[in-house]
């Protein structure tokens, strides 16, 4: 654990928000069934926290995925390192340096401006750490993707869970994820604050869709803040602190920026279901299209 004894036991809201139509319920997973939290969460695409999952996350083996035990067992792979500060800095965001995970881990140690922005971001384990795979399991709320359960395997058939260890003040940009996929993290150590847009107002974030692409890009949220836009100032969100042993669900297709409060370590995963499955193909279709017609002609 990252976080002194006092505020890993602080209260945590039962409800976030004060729109009625976009709110964030805190449930406690011995109290919440697999059936009740696909139909009144994942159908309906309302953001869900859940309480008491870590026991079923982890095998006792992994020592809670400590810097000193994945040091000590995948320490030689290779990783790449981003530097994403939560304060713009030109020409140093962004930026991608391949490393030994016991290189990153040793920055993250030993703290200071070294340390300052790292990032490990959405590692993908069965891509690139694959022996990870039996010590980290799938929340079963979230184990039904459609994606991994095709007879052919195809791009996304080894993406996930993914991994993300950060500094503290490094962030994840303002995005949405790509084909309305549903996203969920779960987290081991630290603390994550977590900005949820309602996905039917990603149109007034002042979303650019950039040529050649299909998923829109945002401006930064101290941007959007400052440009007193009486449209982004319409726009339903939610702030929630993520807390060390709860698991999030993020609906397809909802702008997110999420920060780095302490160093901390999450693993992560997005999934498609029948409740996005359409919004899903016709992005992909898109996507397909797109890239057939930026292909050269002979």
């Amino acid at each position: 654990s990252f976080l002194p004894a006092e505020e890993s036991q602080a209260v945590r809201p039962a409800c976030v928000g004060s729109c009625e139509s976009w709110q964030l319920e805190r449930r406690a997973a011995s109290s919440l069934s697999l059936a009740a939290c696909r139909r009144d969460f994942v159908r309906r695409g309302k953001p869900l926290i859940i309480d008491g999952l870590g026991p079923h996350m982890l095998s006792t083996e992994c020592c809670g995925l400590s810097r000193e035990w994945l040091s000590s067992n995948f320490g030689e792979k290779c990783v790449a390192v981003y530097r994403n500060f939560r304060e713009a800095r030109n020409g140093e965001e962004d930026k991608a340096e391949l490393m030994r995970l016991r290189e990153a881990l040793a920055l993250l140690r030993r703290g200071g401006p070294e340390a300052q922005g790292l990032y490990l971001y959405d590692l993908s384990l069965p891509l690139q750490l694959p022996g990870l795979l039996e010590h980290v399991f799938l929340p079963r709320y979230f184990a039904h993707c459609y994606l991994q359960q095709t007879m052919r395997l195809h791009c996304f058939s080894r993406s996930w869970p993914t991994l993300f260890i950060g500094a503290a003040e490094s962030q994840a940009k303002l995005h949405v994820d790509q084909w309305h996929g549903h996203f969920w993290m779960h987290m081991i150590s630290g603390r994550k604050r977590w900005t949820i847009f309602h996905p039917e107002d990603a149109h007034l974030l002042r979303p650019v869709v950039p040529e050649g692409r299909h998923h829109p890009v945002f401006p930064s949220l101290a941007e959007l803040e400052a440009g007193n836009d009486e449209g982004f100032a319409r726009a339903r969100r939610l702030e929630v602190i993520l807390e060390e042993g709860e698991t999030l669900f993020v609906p397809g297709g909802a702008p997110h920026l999420v920060v780095n409060l302490t160093d901390t370590v999450a693993v992560a995963g997005n999934f498609l279901d029948e409740s996005n499955y359409e919004a899903a193909m016709a992005d992909l279709r898109a996507m397909a299209d797109s890239e057939s017609n930026s292909g050269s002609g002979g």
